[in-house]
């Protein structure tokens, strides 16, 4: 289905060639606006629509957790048993976690590392 003549594609592409024309302009969206006749209410829609896209395309981008074990074949004297260590590592993060350390609290510190 066309918009204004163009294939929706062709649409989206100078959408996003005014947005760069208007973030390099230096001037406000109203200036910009009234400089290129074009409606205010329209400009927002497609700010907003590319913000969308940007978003869902981080989400499925994602970064992976670095997960690595280190399980001894005999027990550690120093932990008083086997030595199950796992170490997560998201980007400049590292967490080393033993194998007695409470599930609750890994669960927290997780999710605050997604967070970040």
């Amino acid at each position: 289905m066309k918009i204004n003549g163009l294939e929706p594609e062709e649409n989206r592409r100078l959408w996003q060639a005014r947005l760069a024309d208007l973030a390099e302009s230096g001037l406000t969206q109203k200036q910009w606006c009234e400089q290129h006749s074009i409606n205010i209410s329209a400009l927002r829609y497609w700010i907003r629509q590319t913000n969308k896209i940007k978003h869902r395309q981080e989400r499925r981008s994602g970064e992976w957790l670095t997960v690595t074990t280190n399980t001894l074949a005999e027990p550690d004297p120093g932990t008083g048993g086997s030595n199950g260590d796992i170490t997560v590592s998201y980007g400049a993060y590292r967490v080393e976690i033993n194998e007695s350390a409470n599930p609750e609290g890994i669960y927290n510190v997780l999710r605050i590392l997604k967070e970040l």
